[in-house]
Formats: C-alpha cells, sequence, structure tokens
C-alpha cells in the first residue's frame, strides 16, 4: 500500500504558514473575501459550509485543495464530489489554473472508469510531483470504495442519494484525514438540513455534539447578504450592494434556499 502522508491539523497549519505560496505568482488576497479565507485556512477534520449560492465556495475549496499538495513533499490524495459531472470537470478546471499560476510541476488526467455495476465514468484527476492525486468525480457511492484521503462533498444536499454517500466517503478519512461538507439546502430533514441544524444548535450553546453519534463538525455559514458584505457584489460586478442584492432575489425569488438572505 502506498504512503499517505497524515498530520496533525496543528503541523498542517505549520506547513502553510507564510500567506503566497513559495514561488506563486498569486496573492490569496487578491482572490479571495473573508469569508473565504476563513474556510481556505482552517483545517479542521470535518467542516461543514451552509451557503448561498455562486458565493465562490467550491472555488476556495479548490484553491485549498491544491494549495496543500503543493506544499507537501509526500503523498496525500484527495477526493471530491459533486452532484453531477460538469461540476467535477469545473472543480478540476480551478485546480488546474490554480497549478498554473502555483508553478507546480503537475500532470492532468482525464480516466474513464467503471464502477462495480459496469457503468462508465470520468475522473479528472491533477496530479503533483509527490505523486499526491486531486480526484474529481460525480456522485456515486460505489467510487469512494476502497479509497483513502481528504474527501470533500460538494452540493452535498443536492446528490441522488446524499446518506448513501457520505457512508461510502467518510470511511476514506479514517487514517486521519479530513472530510468536508458544503451544500446549499434543498428542503428541511435531508441529511445536510439535519447536520446545518444540529451545527447551529451547538454553536447558539442549545446541545452539544454526542461523540459517539456524529462528527465534531466546525460550522460555517454564509448567505449572500454576509457575502455582499464583504465584497461579492464590488467583485463580481462592481456594482452597489443593494442593486446586486436585489439582482440575486429577482433571479431566485426563494431566498431561503438558493439564496439565503439570513439564517
Amino acid at each position: 500500500m502506498p504512503f499517505l502522508w497524515r498530520a496533525s491539523e496543528k503541523d498542517l497549519h505549520k506547513l502553510l504558514l507564510g500567506g503566497c505560496i513559495e514561488g506563486a505568482r498569486i496573492d490569496p488576497d487578491d482572490y479571495f473575501m473573508d469569508y473565504q479565507d476563513d474556510w481556505i485556512n482552517d483545517l479542521s477534520p470535518a467542516k461543514v459550509w451552509d451557503k448561498s449560492r455562486r458565493i465562490g465556495a467550491t472555488y476556495a475549496e479548490s484553491y485549498a485543495a491544491c494549495r496543500l499538495r503543493n506544499k507537501l513533499t509526500e503523498k496525500r490524495h484527495y477526493y471530491f464530489s459533486s452532484a453531477d459531472e460538469s461540476a467535477a470537470f469545473e472543480f478540476a478546471l480551478y485546480c488546474r489554473q490554480w497549478c498554473k499560476m502555483f508553478d507546480a510541476v503537475v500532470r492532468e488526467v482525464t480516466e474513464e472508469m467503471e464502477d462495480s455495476n459496469g457503468r462508465k465514468y470520468n475522473n479528472y484527476v491533477v496530479e503533483f510531483s509527490t505523486g499526491s492525486r486531486i480526484n474529481c468525480m460525480s456522485s456515486n457511492p460505489k467510487r469512494f470504495r476502497s479509497k483513502g484521503g481528504d474527501v470533500t462533498l460538494d452540493e452535498f444536499d443536492w446528490h441522488e442519494n446524499p446518506s448513501d454517500m457520505f457512508d461510502a466517503a467518510s470511511p476514506a478519512t479514517t487514517w486521519g484525514f479530513n472530510i468536508a461538507l458544503l451544500s446549499t439546502r434543498s428542503s428541511e430533514g435531508t441529511p445536510f438540513d439535519v447536520i446545518a441544524q444540529l451545527c447551529d444548535k451547538v454553536e447558539k450553546g442549545l446541545t452539544t455534539f454526542d461523540k459517539e453519534r456524529t462528527l465534531n463538525w466546525k460550522y460555517y455559514r454564509t448567505s449572500i447578504v454576509t457575502a455582499i458584505q464583504q465584497g461579492l457584489a464590488e467583485k463580481i460586478f462592481k456594482q452597489g450592494k443593494v442593486s446586486f442584492a436585489a439582482r440575486c432575489r429577482f433571479f431566485y425569488r426563494d431566498t431561503s434556499r438558493g439564496y439565503p438572505c439570513r439564517y
């Protein structure tokens, strides 16, 4: 079995201390807002991002995944799965962009795979010189069998079988790796909604995590209002905050879901 690098949260922070990537042509401050920086710099073993649409959450996660592997001298795999293959491909494009800006030596591969039911799918891979691989796949629980490394389940609430995905993906982190869930909420009572509501209650001091039944999640929530307050409108359109918020409400009338205005 190939060696995969595992480290404590403290050790990972030491590795990444210092802001700009050595040799990189970018400064994160030029690309990310505060809420994105908070997520990127948090190396907790289990994270949840309860978010609005189109605030750059997945974009920030792609940077975090590449930044860590560009710093490592040992192998540490990463598995990203979103609700469909087009989202996985977009994440791979983000990763390729960051690697070019880091001047990282990588190999870009599109692997045609076949699951245990004989269904074919593409695995979009960015492979670093250490052997670390960022694997970008669509939603299918069987694709996480026999895998080990960091895991991100993007738009978790919109996967066809989110509970099955979590049950299949979370064991991949058993040997000291991290798991992250990012999503807008689709409806009440879904697996992501249940986790987010629990995290919210813990944050408010109304309950505590049951260590026997759930992970000790680090909880983030970003409404469209929070994103606008931290500069999203100016970043995208150079519009004023009020006009941009009105635009979001027009595109998504049910602001409690895709563009939540408050929590």
